[in-house]
């Protein structure tokens, strides 16, 4: 390619190709489209961010948002509040010296010519080209398109699909073909569940995008515990360098946003918002397998493009921006439409200039059936129909014919494989699920590393079946998930924590904690929880003024210790007063879903919950040595719920907020937390008869009933570390109330439960009113 000096907007892989091609020397100034865009239209600078919330009051994503269109907005009225609100935005930054231009860079342009390669033919292009023939000439370059399409092969489903992929691979490899020559494009996750899976049974490397979370890592967790304790990030650098690549991603961040000299602890909330999103990648070798989604590849490499299926290649893009379709064209940039067409565009060139590509498609995946591109049709592209062949991996053949024989004996549906093919080694039908005791002596090395900790919900889990802890916690198999339920309920937490601040502001709170959604459905329920939590920190602020407590603690960590085990808990709240060195005390805890508060079956290890926290309490040093008298624990619902606006909806809310749960029996005390509980409109079960006495049906708890809750959550916790430790891990889930504890269990398949693994248990009352 005969180029002429001067600047070359191209990807880094045209820049590659460029220089291995070019003989002697020549004056190419190479930048991508984004650079160019930058040096020609200015650019905020990172630490921006801060300033613009601070001044404007808006979210981070909301920001980032700004700060995203700020370049094509110009210096002109637009009638229209976003655009003008940008515009708004962009001068204040000008005014700060927080908004960068290159004043330079027009000057060099009028010396060279600028020359475009494989540019997408977007807005931003075309707007750019356009500035840019301005001051200097402007070519543009486009690679040519080979004489024909590739054909694409059709496979019944995604894993025949990636298996013959494999297949190839595993040809490609063994021809001499190095992996790092080699690329997987348009992978999903469902593809790449299966794909991390093949990886091991071809023994073939792929390099997958990067998806381990530094926040697992020690060095990000020291982070962010020394933000709580020193003054400016140097300091914390100082203590955590060991030179490796998570500090250097965790330094830059800092180094990026200009926050060095600044005070960790006011920045932490976006500190962990930003390393959410910041992974790392182990085991990387020379040659991996490639996981890309470029539009450009060398003639030496080999491309596998999977699923072309509708809806996905191309790509679909919908008019969901914060600025929607009709502001973009106002601004000369992209539309859905527009974006629609070059994703279009982008896939038949991908498709046309690429020598050696593969494409495929599959017509049902785990989420259902599937329909091939509307590009085969358009373009004529040939379909061939292909089976994975066997004779690459002895694993995947096994398995492959396992599913095949199994078929056969439930449905009758033959394979030609069970054919020829011998399956007597499969052993089929002989598994034996049953628990076989690992070494102990493997787990004494585990608890002498690390001693055995507990949480309520992790004693829950060992008795609803004790090989679920052990995939938990010593297998290490769960994986945390985030959900937009998840997200809810810290949102709301970390509101009402804050509400017991003596500088509180609601609105302030609400939108520091918005950062925690995570697009815009999470955005629409956080904003619809905003309005319940305005109405249930009022109505708490409200009854607790009547009541005799003057004290709160807000989350407190509370960990007991023994030489076997730790157990520790954090309880949203406890309301307290001193009187005469006595604790007086209600523990609260809120939920934001459809718990109910119960003590059946606590022996079982079910309902453990409020006993936990009170038994927690009883070991809580802030109350030590004191006699603590526990007046009720109580959940208090936190939900989005279904309102009838022909009533009140003040009043609607406020019945939904009522502490649930067990309140003291002793009546003299019961006004330390309601001293209106007779007529009570804030403890729910509070019933009395025309005489003045205690409605049986009241959920009222004694003191010896609650030192025997305490007593029987230290027995429950000591079983449990004894079974443990003696690796007691049975396959043994619990039915109650025909209710199963594998219901939501993610290893079912691994377990493999039969009808004789499981204990029914009947519903055992701890209270006898509860089984009334």
């Amino acid at each position: 390619m005969e180029l002429k000096e001067g600047f070359i907007i191209c990807d880094s892989k045209t820049k590659e190709s460029i220089l291995k091609s070019q003989n002697g020397f020549k004056n190419l100034i190479f930048l991508t489209l984004n650079d160019l865009k930058d040096k020609l239209l200015g650019y905020a600078v990172k630490s921006s961010i801060f300033e613009i919330m601070s001044k404007y009051e808006i979210t981070y994503d909301m920001a980032n948002e700004y700060i995203k269109y700020m370049p094509f907005i110009e210096d002109k009225y637009y009638s229209n509040e976003k655009l003008d609100s940008i515009l708004s935005c962009k001068k204040y930054l000008i005014k700060m010296n927080l908004y960068k231009y290159d004043y330079f860079f027009k000057y060099r342009l009028s010396q060279f010519p600028v020359t475009f390669i494989d540019s997408s033919k977007s807005h931003v292009f075309e707007y750019l080209k356009n500035e840019i023939a301005k001051y200097t000439e402007v070519y543009v370059v486009d690679e040519a398109n080979k004489d024909s399409l590739p054909i694409v092969y059709e496979f019944n489903n995604s894993y025949d699909e990636e298996l013959y992929v494999c297949n190839k691979i595993y040809e490609l490899i063994n021809s001499g073909v190095k992996g790092s020559k080699i690329h997987i494009a348009n992978m999903n996750a469902s593809y790449e569940f299966i794909f991390k899976r093949l990886a091991k049974s071809y023994n073939i490397p792929i390099k997958f995008n990067k998806d381990t979370n530094i926040l697992s890592t020690k060095i990000a967790n020291d982070f962010i515990s020394l933000c709580n304790e020193l003054d400016n990030f140097n300091e914390i650098f100082d203590k955590i360098n060991d030179g490796s690549n998570i500090y250097n991603q965790i330094f830059n961040l800092i180094n990026d946003y200009d926050l060095n000299d600044s005070i960790p602890l006011e920045y932490l909330p976006f500190i962990k918002r930003k390393m959410k999103n910041m992974t790392y990648q182990n085991n990387v070798y020379e040659d991996m397998i490639n996981v890309s989604n470029g539009n450009k590849y060398f003639d030496d490499e080999y491309v596998f493009y999977i699923g072309f299926n509708l809806g996905v290649s191309p790509a679909i893009y919908k008019d969901i921006e914060y600025l929607n379709d009709y502001e973009l064209s106002i601004i000369n940039l992209d539309t859905s439409i527009d974006k629609n067409l070059i994703a279009k565009n982008d896939l038949i060139n991908l498709l046309l200039k690429t020598k050696n590509i593969y494409v495929s498609y599959s017509l049902s995946d785990s989420s259902g059936k599937l329909l091939p591109s509307n590009l085969i049709n358009e373009l004529g592209i040939k379909v061939e129909k292909r089976e994975a062949e066997y004779g690459y991996s002895a694993l995947e053949d096994n398995i492959r014919m396992g599913i095949a024989y199994s078929k056969y004996l439930k449905y009758k549906i033959s394979d030609n494989a069970l054919e020829e093919y011998d399956i007597s080694h499969l052993k089929y039908g002989s598994y034996d699920n049953k628990y076989k005791p690992i070494n102990k002596e493997l787990l004494d090395d585990l608890f002498n590393d690390r001693k055995l900790s507990f949480s309520y919900s992790s004693i829950k889990t060992f008795f609803a079946c004790p090989f679920q802890f052990y995939a938990n916690r010593i297998l290490g198999l769960n994986e945390y998930e985030s959900s937009i339920a998840t997200r809810m309920g810290a949102y709301a937490h970390a509101v009402l924590e804050d509400s017991y601040n003596s500088d509180f502001d609601f609105n302030e709170s609400t939108n520091i904690h918005m950062d925690m959604a995570e697009n815009d459905k999470d955005k629409f329920y956080f904003s619809q929880m905003k309005k319940v939590l305005a109405y249930l920190v009022k109505y708490n602020k409200s009854k607790e003024s009547l009541s005799k407590f003057d004290l709160v603690l807000r989350e407190p960590n509370i960990v007991y210790e023994e030489s076997d085990f730790k157990f520790e808990g954090f309880v949203d709240k406890v309301l307290y007063t001193e009187v005469n060195g006595e604790i007086y005390c209600a523990i609260i805890d809120y939920k934001t879903g459809s718990d109910i508060a119960s003590l059946n079956n606590v022996e079982d290890g079910y309902n453990l919950q409020l006993p936990s926290y009170m038994y927690l309490l009883s070991k809580y040093d802030g109350f030590k040595n004191k006699k603590i008298n526990i007046i009720g624990i109580y959940l208090q619902k936190v939900n989005i719920i279904d309102l009838d606006n022909r009533l009140d909806i003040k009043e609607q809310l406020e019945k939904s907020f009522r502490l649930e749960g067990y309140t003291i029996s002793e009546r003299n005390l019961i006004p330390y937390i309601d001293p209106l509980y007779e007529n009570s409109d804030y403890i729910k079960g509070m019933a009395f008869l025309k005489s003045g006495e205690l409605s049986k049906k009241s959920k009222v708890i004694s003191i010896d009933d609650q030192n025997k809750l305490i007593s029987l959550v230290d027995s429950l916790i000591h079983q449990a570390s004894d079974d443990i430790h003696n690796a007691k891990f049975d396959i043994k889930p619990k039915i109650l109330n025909k209710t199963s504890s594998c219901t939501y269990c993610k290893y079912k398949d691994l377990c493999n439960v039969a009808y004789d693994d499981f204990e029914m248990l009947v519903v055992k009352p701890f209270l006898e009113k509860d089984g009334e």
